[in-house]
């Protein structure tokens, strides 16, 4: 199922709040149309040693100290994660690699933690753009079986409904704080605008003016990790056979930048000066 972006209120897929404005409407609908498939990991991954997505290779390890590996203490027996591997997590009979598939677990995929504590020593995937996503072993159930997942690409944050706006998307999980609609007092000519901030600390602007548009996120430090706030950035790309991204990244400065192949469309990943990560996503006319 197409998902919208967290970012974007020009959709990737289809029904935005570009409601407002068919032109802005028009001309991105235009550049998404060459976009086909919707990539958690645009610069490939190789996920819990299972999947491989069909661009770059990666650098499976499971002798990483778990102090190098982020506590698994944000989610607990009975939450319901979702799996943010472009190419699907692996399901298995035990805690390694090695163990025999019970199920293939998609992309945006549901699965249930049983246990959330460690079965084994720290694990990590490295992807093509030189990031380690670590994480453990879970005991987890998709589709009826209960066995073992890699838990570095799941996340709590569930994905968007092809017709929910990244608005209220955020406000099912906080309360809204403040929104207003009327763009600020510049020289831009705005197709359409929303600004909004929740009480958990996120906060989103959204613009579509003559030339492209920009949205940026701004995720709190106390309730994202940088791999987290990592995942949920790459989850607003299209990797589509005509347009494919480019991706670096900087574990050591917390920072990630992807750049379509014709170079109309950026998303980066930074860390402002209150220590919070910033999403931000620009495209071109």
């Amino acid at each position: 199922m197409h998902k919208e972006t967290w970012g974007s209120e020009w959709n990737l897929v289809k029904n935005t709040d570009f409601r407002v404005s068919k032109s802005i409407e028009m001309k991105t609908k235009t550049f998404l149309m060459a976009l086909c498939c919707f990539a958690v990991i645009a610069c490939g991954s190789k996920t819990d040693a299972g999947s491989t997505t069909t661009t770059g290779e990666t650098t499976v390890k499971e002798d990483s100290p778990a102090s190098e590996v982020a506590s698994p203490g944000r989610y607990k027996a009975g939450d319901l994660l979702y799996c943010y591997a472009k190419s699907g997590l692996v399901l298995r009979d035990k805690p390694d690699p090695s163990g025999s598939k019970l199920a293939s677990v998609p992309l945006t995929g549901e699965v249930q933690i049983k246990d959330a504590e460690p079965f084994t020593k720290a694990f990590s995937v490295k992807e093509a753009c030189g990031l380690e996503i670590k994480g453990y072993w879970v005991k987890a159930s998709f589709g009826g079986k209960e066995g073992y997942i890699f838990d570095g690409y799941l996340l709590k944050q569930r994905f968007l409904d092809a017709e929910e706006s990244t608005v209220d998307y955020w406000s099912s999980m906080s309360k809204l704080k403040s929104r207003t609609d009327k763009p600020p007092k510049n020289d831009m000519n705005y197709y359409v605008y929303t600004k909004a901030s929740w009480e958990n600390g996120i906060e989103y602007e959204n613009s579509g003016y003559e030339g492209g548009a920009t949205s940026t996120l701004i995720l709190p430090k106390a309730l994202f990790s940088y791999q987290e706030a990592y995942l949920l950035a790459m989850s607003d790309l299209q990797a589509g056979p005509d347009n494919t991204y480019t991706c670096t990244c900087d574990a050591t400065k917390q920072t990630a930048e992807c750049t379509s192949k014709d170079e109309l469309a950026v998303t980066t990943l930074e860390v402002d000066a209150k220590g919070n990560f910033v999403i931000e996503d620009s495209y071109a006319d």
